[in-house]
Formats: C-alpha cells, sequence, structure tokens
C-alpha cells in the first residue's frame, strides 16, 4: 500500500480525474476557451523552468488537474457559441440528423439526433428525439434528416431514489433536452449526407434483412 501510494503516475492520474469530475458535475471553469489556454500555458512555463523541485511537483500536478478541466470543458457542446441553447428556439425551424436509433418505447420511436441547423444557422448539441408511433410505424435511420418546430422539454429525472437516472446517463453524453413530436410535425429533408455510422447501419440491417430471408426459406422446409 505504501508503494502505491508512492507511486507518482497515481497522484497524476487522481488530479487527473479530480480536474474531470469538478469540470462535470461542477463546471468550475467557465471563462471560455482563451483564458483556459492561457492558465494552461502559465503553468505548462513554470514547469519547464524548473525553478524548485517543491515548485515543479506543484505545477505537475496542476497540469494535469487543467488536462481533466480542458478536456471535459472542450467535451461539452455548451460552451460553444453555436450551441443550439444560445438561440432563440421559440418558432424556429430546425433541421435534426439521427445519429443513433434507441430502442422504442411503447408509444414512440426513440433517437438521438443533432440539431445541425436553426434556421439560417448552423448549430450544435444532440437531443433525445422522440417520434409518435402510427400505424404505418415509420423509423429514421441514422443520417436521416428532419424538418421540425420542436418544443425543447428538459429530461425528466428519476421519480424514486434508487430507479435508473436516465436524465444524468445523457447528461454524460452531452444531452439535456427532448423533443416529442407527432407525424405532421416534421417533414423529411431531401439532404443526403452518409457517415461511416450510417453506413454501417446500412451493412447491418442488410445482413440481417438476409439472415431472416435464409431462417424463412429454411422454415419453409420443415
Amino acid at each position: 500500500m505504501k508503494r502505491l501510494i508512492k507511486y507518482v503516475p497515481l497522484h497524476f492520474l487522481v488530479f487527473l480525474i479530480l480536474g474531470i469530475c469538478l469540470q462535470f458535475y461542477y463546471e468550475i471553469w467557465q471563462y471560455g476557451f482563451l483564458k483556459l489556454s492561457v492558465v494552461f500555458g502559465v503553468f505548462l512555463v513554470l514547469n519547464i523552468l524548473n525553478i524548485k523541485k517543491q515548485l515543479t511537483t506543484i505545477t505537475s500536478f496542476l497540469i494535469y488537474f487543467f488536462i481533466g478541466v480542458s478536456v471535459t470543458f472542450l467535451n461539452d457542446s455548451r460552451n460553444y457559441k453555436n450551441h443550439y441553447s444560445n438561440f432563440n428556439k421559440e418558432e424556429e425551424q430546425v433541421l435534426l440528423k439521427i445519429t443513433k436509433v434507441l430502442k422504442p418505447g411503447n408509444y414512440y420511436q426513440k433517437y438521438i439526433a443533432e440539431i445541425i441547423g436553426l434556421n439560417q444557422h448552423k448549430t450544435r448539441g444532440e437531443v433525445l428525439l422522440n417520434v409518435q408511433k402510427d400505424t404505418i410505424d415509420l423509423r429514421f435511420s441514422i443520417d436521416d434528416q428532419l424538418y421540425v418546430k420542436p418544443i425543447f422539454k428538459e429530461l425528466i429525472p428519476p421519480l424514486n431514489p434508487y430507479q435508473f437516472n436516465y436524465k444524468s446517463y445523457l447528461a454524460k453524453q452531452g444531452i439535456y433536452h427532448q423533443i416529442f413530436i407527432e407525424k405532421e410535425q416534421y417533414q423529411i429533408s431531401n439532404l443526403v449526407e452518409t457517415s461511416v455510422a450510417g453506413f454501417a447501419e446500412k451493412i447491418r440491417n442488410n445482413i440481417i434483412t438476409s439472415l431472416e430471408k435464409e431462417v424463412l426459406v429454411m422454415m419453409s422446409w420443415l
């Protein structure tokens, strides 16, 4: 145990994790990218100068701490000026792009969608998209794009103390709002942009379809 405590890389890891946790849960840094770079650069210069051993140790710990803060800050899309939350979203036409297909609920098909446009503004940020089921049972695929006029709603926290916290789970993925739409509340865009994830999903769906056909053929022989 004493050897583990004296193991220097472990100390760096602790400060790295501390920086990540404090920034994620308490958002201790809210002063922008430039000031964060300046602070990080000051600690880095002090470390390189190597004036005193104790100062070098302290600045090394602070560097790893701010690495954790920086990574979390950079990965939080809300810190960017073009995040959808920084625009007036009332009565606006929003362009969504499906990035992930989730397991459907009892009444809604569920997706993760990126908000790539809000009127004439290019935006970023993802939401939980809930599309009401209908008799046609239309399902969207990755890379499908939709025009909607949504109402952004906060994610609902768990009602019971020991229930799975889906709100916290989505927050760790940078998702803080959800949208509910019905059949007549969206329009499918003609824009086509194929991503690696979308291409992989098409291959997967083709394989599943082929296997289902093979199973049906085999069952017909029995």
